[in-house]
């Protein structure tokens, strides 16, 4: 039987998600002390792209979970599913809405992007 390479290595959705924000936050603090002569808008830019790999990160799990739960609930293997998809759909939903901008106010980052 075929095995996938990277099979039970710990590499899940959640897995990305948390490094993903682990990036970020190291690059906010980075940010934060930055030296002097040193180019803001590089930092910038770089904090700009982690927070997009964070919101990205996190509607790949959001929509893996709501696949796999979608499975389960077509099989009738989950039959109280129903409440956990409404949920699932909604922070999918609410993720899709806020865009990077609100993945920046979570790591209050918004206001060091602007050089306040």
């Amino acid at each position: 039987m075929a095995q996938w390479s990277g099979g039970f290595s710990g590499n899940t959705h959640a897995t990305r998600v948390a490094e993903a924000e682990a990036a970020l936050r190291h690059a906010i603090t980075v940010l934060q002390a930055k030296q002097p002569g040193e180019d803001p808008t590089k930092a910038a830019n770089t904090v700009h792209k982690l927070a997009q790999r964070v919101l990205s990160s996190r509607l790949r799990m959001l929509k893996a979970r709501l696949s796999t739960m979608q499975d389960a609930k077509a099989q009738d293997a989950v039959p109280s599913a129903s409440q956990e998809l409404t949920d699932l759909r909604r922070r999918l939903a609410l993720a899709q809405t806020q865009g990077v901008k609100e993945v920046l106010d979570e790591f209050s980052a918004s206001g060091l992007l602007k050089g306040d």
